[in-house]
């Protein structure tokens, strides 16, 4: 039996294709309600410029990512955090459908904590769709705490906004 490698790295415009073939895959599989997306994938290069990707590797194949911001865009401001000091924000967690259920959110989920740590920050942020229950369930686990829920126009499920405090 092979030895399984995993390594999260800092994407580059080099990556640029894996990225974008993970996120056609998982929005070809959106509604199977594992995926957390935002449709602004056009960005998707700016948030590697400005070192905001991080993709997840299994034996040099790229099975995930996470996109972390510390600028939240809009839609967040109608969700009222508890933590008000400096958040880091995941705006996209995109896993591979078939890799899904490995533990692999469980790794970015874990990186992007040690990550906050690392850099200062004081708590997480992750905004869901409220039927996106296992991430909501991955979170729960994990301490995540509910703050509120946003509804954008024309969107028929809202958002839940979850957070955790970074100790």
């Amino acid at each position: 039996k092979q030895e399984v490698k995993m390594e999260i790295i800092q994407a580059t415009r080099y990556e640029l294709v894996e990225v974008l073939y993970l996120l056609q895959v998982c929005v070809y599989k959106l509604t199977s309600g594992y995926i957390y997306w935002d449709p602004m994938i056009h960005h998707i290069g700016d948030e590697i410029d400005k070192n905001n990707v991080f993709i997840i590797k299994t034996n040099h194949i790229s099975v995930g990512l996470a996109v972390l911001s510390t600028n939240p865009n809009k839609d967040s401001h109608d969700i009222n955090w508890t933590e008000k000091n400096k958040a880091l924000q995941i705006e996209r967690l995109i896993i591979h459908p078939k890799w899904i259920g490995k533990g692999i959110e469980n790794e970015l989920i874990r990186f992007t904590e040690q990550f906050a740590k690392e850099n200062g920050f004081d708590s997480i942020r992750i905004k869901v769709f409220a039927n996106n229950k296992p991430v909501i369930n991955l979170t729960n686990t994990l301490s995540y705490k509910k703050a509120g829920e946003a509804h954008l126009p024309l969107q028929f499920v809202p958002f839940i906004g979850l957070e955790k405090r970074i100790d």
